[in-house]
């Protein structure tokens, strides 16, 4: 495109270095979510008791500046799992980053965290 229409249409560049950034970035997150499942397969995960209800609300927190949706979230405290910390934490940045990728930019995105059973 800035090939193309950059010299015949000098206002155009700014919005597309920011699409080629952003691009550049998924690309970058595609990259290094496939790398660390690659090594997940090799290696044993360290599983542990760890809080859902923290690491939900960390993340909500976290991601709430980067994307355009408003996050609304409904958390229980105290929910817990035995699992790989870091292996929840990317699928459940990838969960809300999907969410956002594919909602409408002026519609909420509920993020809800409750304990179903034992």
């Amino acid at each position: 495109l800035l090939e193309r229409h950059g010299q015949d249409h000098p206002e155009i560049i700014p919005k597309s270095i920011r699409y080629i950034d952003s691009e550049s970035r998924q690309m970058q997150d595609l990259v290094n979510s496939l790398l660390k499942l690659t090594r997940a397969d090799v290696s044993n995960l360290t599983l542990s008791k760890i809080s859902i209800s923290q690491t939900v609300a960390k993340l909500v927190e976290q991601m709430q500046p980067k994307i355009a949706q408003p996050l609304k979230s409904r958390i229980e405290p105290n929910c817990w799992a035995i699992a790989n910390q870091d292996a929840v934490t990317q699928i459940i940045h990838n969960l809300i980053a999907n969410a956002a990728k594919y909602s409408p930019a002026d519609q909420p995105i509920q993020v809800t965290v409750e304990q179903q059973s034992n």
